[in-house]
This record gives structure tokens, C-alpha cells and sequence, in this order.
């Protein structure tokens, strides 16, 4: 089975709603860029174009909206499959390369 990863590169999300989860489980900073709501202007999209070029976004996270920086994840970064019914969708916004899946151990 192949698996494609993003390696080395951090999520990114529109509200900190959004990021919790990773925060919590992962321990490392996620940029809310529109901060716990999305009403915050915590990030431009030239904000969100230059993190991306850096590296420092590789996935972003989204609930529909008609912000500015929601339509630039969607016009810049390209949509993984969403599940049936869900309404936050999953953005890859870095370049991916193909691994093996990790060793499982008996």
C-alpha cells in the first residue's frame, strides 16, 4: 500500500477550534490564522504565502467561509479527499513525496 506524507511540515488551521486537536495530542504549535473563531486577522494571505513557501504550512485545515484566506488555501493549496459528511476540509499546501508505511512490530 502506498502512503503519501507531508514530512517536516506543520498544519496549519482557520480557527483554533480547528488546531486544538494537533496542539493537544502533538504538542507543537499550530498557526490559527483566523484565531479561535476565524474573525481574528492573526495571519494575512501574504502571511499564509509565505509561511507556505517556508515550509512552516504544509496542510491547512478549513470550514467553509467566504474569508480571504480560506479562498487562498483553496485557489493556492490542493484539496485531499473530504469524508462524506464532513465540513471542515484538508488542504495540502507543500510538496509530498511517497514513503513506505512504517514497520509494524509482532
Amino acid at each position: 500500500m502506498k502512503q503519501w506524507v507531508c514530512e517536516g511540515f506543520q498544519p496549519g488551521s482557520y480557527t483554533g477550534i480547528l488546531a486544538s486537536p494537533f496542539i493537544f495530542t502533538t504538542g507543537a504549535p499550530v498557526p490559527a490564522f483566523g484565531g479561535f473563531t476565524g474573525s481574528a486577522q492573526a495571519l494575512t494571505t501574504a502571511d499564509l504565502a509565505r509561511l507556505t513557501a517556508q515550509g512552516q504550512i504544509g496542510f491547512a485545515l478549513v470550514t467553509p467561509s467566504d474569508d480571504a484566506r480560506v479562498r487562498w488555501i483553496q485557489q493556492y493549496c490542493k484539496a485531499l479527499p473530504p469524508d462524506k459528511n464532513d465540513s471542515v476540509r484538508a488542504y495540502l499546501c507543500g510538496p509530498v513525496r511517497q514513503t513506505k508505511p512504517p514497520a509494524t512490530h509482532r
